[in-house]
């Protein structure tokens, strides 16, 4: 599917040069103004049927996306014209906050994508969750008495959706479900901070790993928050979109739905949006270098992490939450490491060319690191 919506999209492509610019129309300033409320209307949707939107919709999502992206205010009117009065779109309006939107609310997912596919993607969230064990299923009343015994409410729950692109091209909708951490009970936190890696320690592995003649690998934990178990008791309600998916998936549970369609959870992992997610996973990241893939720790920078051995084989590895970056001159270093990894998952590791921190990285044959602009 992906490879005939890569070959339309390239077919449907308007070289931005065709566009009208802002020289066509006699007062510049009435020029920015609309363009400022053509920009306004892009972020409100409005009703369609889903099902019209179709693949080759999608591709040509992706065509004006690239577009878009080298669009200002000069040729932002003629830009969106020639988007508006393209037949393939068939008066699909929601069609364009497609290509100027970041995060997207369940509605607004339903309202620009067919119903299957923005299911299909939230369903594939809620497998996450059921993989990593993130919660169980409790009846409504544990969740009050507790909240009466300590006064720490049931917290909400929402979900994002999100368009993500291999290059310019349109890959898949991903679903993120994420729990109200503004509601957590304030006196329960106190430093939630976790460290970042410094980016001095970034180019020291990069130049090492020429002055060692190593090897560069990097990797990235999938669902990283929700490999952190949660030490808090801590109560969570569904909204009514997830729950009638998981009840799709678990009807067991049906017996457990609240007078407004919607299920309470008891978390046991760490959630996006909880005020000590990003050190619960901090810690248990670090621990499993330490104790599981023997590494030590750099007083220097947390985020810092190595071994040598008396004949000079070494490893050096740094991590930016779930990114890790790792260079080393022996290989079984380096399984090792990735063995006490694999405990969150089957990995990707990343050989010769991947990117870092936004870095576009390859390693060379004299075993420098080259970045892409």
């Amino acid at each position: 599917m992906v490879k005939s919506i890569n070959k339309i999209a390239k077919d449907q492509q308007t070289p931005l040069s065709k566009f009208p610019t802002a020289s066509t129309t006699s007062d510049s300033d009435s020029v920015s103004s609309s363009s400022s409320a053509e920009r306004s209307s892009l972020s409100s949707l409005h009703p369609v049927n889903s099902a019209t939107l179709t693949n080759k919709s999608a591709s040509i999502v992706t065509a004006y996306t690239t577009q878009f992206r080298e669009v200002d205010d000069t040729n932002f009117e003629g830009f969106l014209n020639t988007l508006i009065t393209n037949p393939d779109f068939d008066g699909e309006t929601p069609v364009l906050s497609a290509i100027t939107r970041g995060n997207l609310s369940a509605q607004e997912a339903y309202r620009l994508w067919p119903t299957d596919v923005v299911d299909a993607a939230i369903c594939n969230e809620l497998s996450n969750m059921d993989k990593q064990q993130t919660w169980t299923v409790v009846p409504t009343a544990e969740a009050a008495d507790y909240q009466r015994s300590t006064g720490h409410r049931v917290i909400t729950s929402k979900m994002f959706l999100k368009e993500k692109w291999k290059g310019n091209t349109f890959d898949k909708l991903k679903c993120r479900i994420v729990a109200g951490g503004h509601q957590q009970h304030s006196d329960s936190y106190s430093d939630v901070s976790a460290p970042t890696v410094d980016m001095s320690s970034v180019f020291l592995l990069l130049s090492m790993n020429k002055y060692l003649q190593g090897n560069i690998s990097s990797v990235d934990i999938p669902m990283a928050y929700l490999n952190a178990p949660l030490k808090e008791t801590i109560y969570m309600r569904l909204t009514k979109e997830i729950s009638r998916l998981y009840l799709q998936k678990h009807p067991q549970y049906a017996k457990f739905v609240d007078i407004k369609g919607c299920l309470v959870v008891r978390l046991l992992k760490c959630l996006y949006g909880f005020k000590q997610s990003g050190l619960e996973w901090n810690d248990e990241l670090s621990n499993t270098l330490k104790q599981q893939g023997n590494l030590s720790q750099s007083i220097g920078d947390a985020c810092f992490f190595y071994h040598v051995t008396a004949d000079k084989k070494y490893i050096f590895l740094v991590k930016h939450v779930d990114d890790i970056l790792v260079s080393t001159n022996q290989d079984s270093l380096h399984t090792h490491v990735a063995s006490a990894l694999s405990k969150y998952g089957q990995l990707s590791w990343e050989h010769g060319a991947f990117t870092y921190l936004g870095m576009q990285l390859e390693q060379l044959e004299d075993r420098s690191s080259r970045s892409h602009d």
